[in-house]
């Protein structure tokens, strides 16, 4: 890696601080823990945030798309976007998708990372971005039907495909 004829392709688990905090934490808020104008007087910026990396390489992400504009809640979409090496030397590009709900009914935290997660009905943002701190691409869905509970059997996965056209960068 040093010599660099690999390229680093790893993830910070956590958030790093950008002020005298004395550890790091998570990037899970709700609304009001986030920069917030005369409510707080703590700045929560981030040094590095969840889903920060670095590489020899930098990548673009354009072209998010859901599967459908609505489902239902026991539904499924999925979310296609194409991740571009913008750089001039190979790399990997991590992309991580995000989940949030504007609307929810019970407190949520801005933005989740998708792995689990409780789904009700309503409007969810799903966003394709670099870290947290990535504003990324994002696509808007409807969720619809009765509240769903989701449990240890949900089947949330994620399918990756990929095309090699710019095999040189």
């Amino acid at each position: 890696m040093l010599s660099g004829r690999v390229s680093p392709s790893g993830r910070l688990p956590v958030q790093i601080p950008g002020t005298a905090a004395s550890q790091p934490g998570t990037y899970l808020a709700p609304p009001l823990a986030l920069k917030s104008d005369g409510v707080s007087n703590i700045d929560p910026t981030t040094a590095f945030p969840f889903g920060h990396g670095l590489a020899y390489t930098t990548f673009a992400i354009s072209g998010v798309q859901s599967s459908a504009a609505a489902i239902p809640v026991d539904g499924a979409v999925a979310i296609r976007a194409t991740i571009t090496n913008t750089g001039m030397h190979a790399g990997v590009a991590v992309p991580q998708l995000y989940l949030a709900d504007p609307v929810a009914t019970v407190t949520r935290p801005v933005r989740r990372l998708i792995g689990f997660t409780r789904v009700e009905p309503g409007h969810v943002v799903l966003t394709v971005a670099q870290s947290a701190a990535d504003p990324g691409m994002s696509a808007n869905v409807l969720l619809e039907g009765e509240v769903r509970t989701v449990d240890h059997t949900r089947r949330m996965h994620c399918a990756v495909m990929t095309t090699s056209q710019d095999t040189d960068r």
